[in-house]
């Protein structure tokens, strides 16, 4: 703390017209340790003052500063024993005779005293760094001394400038590498804090599983972020990607509709970012009709033009969009009831029209079939993927419309469990709907026809051909005959002759067929036990079997041109009667004595229909004797010796 002694005036000392007149100060202050301890000093200081003007006294512990026009005088005042520095006149007053040395008057003069107080510099890099540390700095007030600032850094940021709080001293910039300067009169510590620029970009679109089809219209949404601590600007540079086409006007800023062209997009749109907010750049384009698969890919560009000088590039992420479509194939298939490749009268055949999805992308067809001719429509049948459904032979005719799904190709396609979960519930982890498939199925009963009648079927999908689909209709042609052998080889039989009776049942057709024979042993027979065989094979059937009927197969005949070869490696080689279509059941029986032209007479039935009729006539011998003889001579009378034949 420092006092001052006003001078005495003696207007007598000064009477010339000189700008300078020389004084002697005398200057008391008291240097104080604490509140209550000082030590009071005095100091003469020899001036050399302006004639007119103010003089300006700041004085802080240590230091008493005079300033004023040709004057700058620093007064050390840190010594605990008063100390002067001297005086003396200068300019014409120096051979002045005065008796009162030490107290002069100043004319037309003020004296200004000013007390000094300290205050600090503090340098806040906000979250950059600054000569090595991310730490505020605080640097401690010498009067006019000077710090160097250089710019600080930060990775990924661009510096902007110092923002400077109070005023206390002086920046030589607020923006490149500067010198700060202690300043006098402030109580109030300086501070600078560093402004930064950061902006972040991004793309999205409104598509939400990167698949598109033709015709989508899709949304690019470039995002610029300002992470920085001052309000930013950037241009954004964009084009339509290739395979899609420009929506006219749909340049938005911020969800706002803008007159922005594409022209314009390519070059550069210009866009204010606020701090520590966002603004969006969007706009629209048309999907072509692509490969499937085909990769639409995109990014943006834009440059942050915040800091004249700084501007820095930067792109946002890469966006790829697949292009999908369905790619639909379809078959016919069809079984039949007994699962042969041919049909009888009443066989059910299944048809499945099955649809198939290659591509990326489901699609909706319709399933178009009419039952065939020689078939008759079986109600109800109609199902899809299994499921029984309402539709009728009509719906079929005119089109039943199914979905065909996408193949989902690995269960990795499931982006979480929860989807799963809710896919499983869908039923779309079903084995049609993970092969991408779909399933019309419905069922019809073979009429009865032409033997070798064929059977067509054709599907349409999307009014497009499906494989055809053919049946032939088979029908077994069954006749029968009866044949008989006697014992003796004869056209009659005796008594206790066996015949042996055949029954023959030829099938024509291409179909084999289980028949039933029937036979009554004749009268004037007896039946022989064990005797009834099947092609020569001994069966256990009895005569009431044989009354009652017997079942037997009868095959179908392989014809002339089957694809029957003699070969080594040919083992199941097909017996004689599949060879020509037949089965032969025969039985032996005796004839008994009976009245002589008795007439043995057998007819049999093969599923009910007579055989033809197989008659033989019992003989039995008459026996009568008488005795003959003839001469050697033919006479009816003999000579001596003459032979007589009996």
């Amino acid at each position: 703390m420092l006092s001052f002694n006003n001078p005495n005036a003696y207007s007598d000392w000064y009477t010339g017209s000189e700008n300078k007149l020389g004084a002697i100060w005398t200057i008391r202050y008291q240097l104080r340790t604490n509140a209550s301890d000082y030590v009071e000093k005095s100091l003469v200081k020899a001036l050399d003052i302006p004639q007119k003007g103010t003089i300006s006294v700041k004085s802080t512990e240590g230091q008493i500063v005079l300033t004023g026009e040709n004057i700058n005088e620093k007064i050390d005042t840190s010594s605990n024993t008063a100390t002067g520095d001297g005086f003396g006149f200068f300019t014409n007053h120096y051979s002045h005779s005065c008796n009162q040395i030490g107290h002069f008057a100043l004319t037309n003069f003020g004296l200004q005293t000013v007390d000094l107080i300290p205050h600090n510099f503090i340098v806040d890099p906000n979250g950059g760094i600054w000569k090595g540390s991310s730490e505020i700095s605080e640097i401690e007030w010498v009067y006019q001394d000077t710090v160097d600032v250089p710019v600080p850094t930060r990775e990924g940021y661009t510096f902007v400038k110092w923002t400077q709080i109070g005023n206390s001293g002086t920046m030589s910039s607020l923006t490149e590498d500067a010198v700060y300067t202690f300043g006098e009169n402030e109580e109030i510590d300086d501070k600078i804090i560093a402004e930064w620029i950061r902006i972040v970009g991004k793309k999205e679109t409104n598509i939400q599983n990167s698949e598109v089809k033709v015709d989508d219209v899709v949304t690019y949404i470039i995002t610029l972020r300002n992470e920085g601590t001052v309000d930013g600007r950037a241009v954004i540079n964009d084009d339509v990607p290739e395979g899609t086409q420009f929506v006219e006007n749909s340049i938005k800023i911020n969800d706002e509709i803008t007159n922005y062209t594409l022209e314009e997009l390519k070059n550069g749109i210009q866009i204010d970012i606020p701090v520590g907010g966002e603004t969006k750049l969007s706009f629209d384009v048309k999907v072509n009709d692509l490969e499937n698969d085909e990769i639409i890919s995109n990014k943006a560009n834009y440059k942050d033009i915040t800091v004249t000088g700084k501007e820095t590039d930067g792109e946002t992420n890469r966006l790829d969009l697949t292009y999908i479509e369905p790619i639909i194939s379809s078959r016919k298939e069809a079984t039949t009831e007994n699962g042969n490749e041919y049909v009888v009268e009443n066989e059910k055949i299944e048809y499945k029209i099955i649809v198939q999805n290659d591509g990326g992308l489901e699609k909706d067809v319709i399933i178009q079939d009419i039952v065939p001719e020689g078939t008759t429509f079986v109600e109800g049948s109609i199902k899809i993927n299994d499921e029984q459904t309402q539709y009728t032979k009509e719906d079929l005719k005119n089109g039943i419309q199914v979905n065909v799904p996408k193949k989902i190709k690995t269960i990795d396609n499931l982006e979480n469990a929860s989807n799963m979960i809710e896919m499983v519930n869908m039923r779309v982890l079903d084995s049609n709907l993970l092969s991408g498939t779909t399933v019309l199925t419905f069922e019809v009963t073979a009429n009865d026809q032409e033997n070798e009648d064929v059977i067509t079927n054709i599907a349409k999908v999307d009014n497009k051909d499906t494989n055809e689909v053919n049946f032939t209709y088979l029908e077994p042609i069954i006749s029968s005959k009866k044949e008989a052998t006697t014992e003796n080889g004869k056209d009659y039989v005796v008594t206790d002759e066996a015949i042996e009776y055949k029954i023959i049942v030829q099938n024509d057709g291409g179909v084999a067929k289980d028949v039933v024979i029937k036979d009554i042993v004749p009268e004037g027979t007896t039946f022989v036990e064990g005797s009834i065989k099947i092609n020569d094979e001994q069966t256990q059937y009895t005569k009431e079997d044989l009354k009652n009927g017997i079942k037997v197969n009868v095959p179908k005949k392989i014809k002339e041109d089957a694809n029957f070869v003699s070969d080594s490696n040919v083992t199941d080689v097909p017996d004689t009667e599949s060879l020509i279509g037949e089965t032969i059941l025969t039985f032996k029986v005796t004839s008994n004595n009976q009245k002589d032209e008795n007439i043995i007479k057998n007819i049999a039935k093969v599923d009910n229909e007579d055989t033809n009729e197989i008659d033989y006539i019992y003989r039995k011998p008459i026996i009568s004797a008488k005795k003959e003889m003839k001469t050697e001579n033919d006479l009816e009378y003999v000579f001596s010796k003459e032979n007589i034949v009996l």
